[in-house]
């Protein structure tokens, strides 16, 4: 089974520092055995740039979204190497962001070996970089990121929210 954890709560990622700090986050800064690869979806895949990325963004709509990024995680239970997650990952972006996204958003992925099982987290700007459209999570976004990661494992698919402060 594959687990999708939506980290959320009542004033999570809503100061001006949220992107930075789960882009970095994301990132493993300062560590990278811990997030051996990361990637961007219409950003970079550096998670500096890519702050900057989310950032313009959200400056070129004049927009100040309430939560200024959205977190989730991909959790498969079982051992799988960086490799497969690399590819998982890289085939559930494409999947996301075409199906679910209308290749509209910004997403930043990375794969963290942190843990005893690694994982991968990513993280969508919330303002879309070709109309200034906002993204709202919901229960048919949640639906369809489900559907997608089934069809990239192949495994049943879980779902979590992860509250935070």
């Amino acid at each position: 089974m594959v687990m999708l954890l939506n980290y959320c709560g009542k004033n999570k990622y809503k100061d001006e520092e949220s992107v930075s700090n789960v882009l970095k986050y994301i990132a493993k800064e300062g560590d990278a055995n811990k997030a051996p690869y990361t990637y961007g979806v219409m950003c970079s895949g550096n998670y500096e740039q890519a702050t900057v990325d989310f950032d313009r963004t959200q400056e070129l709509y004049a927009k100040d979204p309430a939560t200024k990024i959205r977190h989730f995680a991909i959790s498969p239970r079982g051992t799988y190497s960086v490799d497969e997650l690399k590819e998982w990952m890289l085939q559930f972006g494409e999947l996301f962001d075409a199906q679910c996204l209308g290749n509209e958003y910004q997403i930043f992925f990375g794969i963290h070996t942190d843990k005893q099982n690694p994982h991968i987290h990513f993280a969508v700007n919330p303002i879309s970089y070709e109309d200034g459209k906002g993204f709202y999570v919901n229960n048919e976004i949640i639906d369809n990121m489900m559907a997608r990661i089934a069809e990239v494992t192949n495994q049943e698919v879980g779902y979590m929210l992860k509250y935070g402060k």
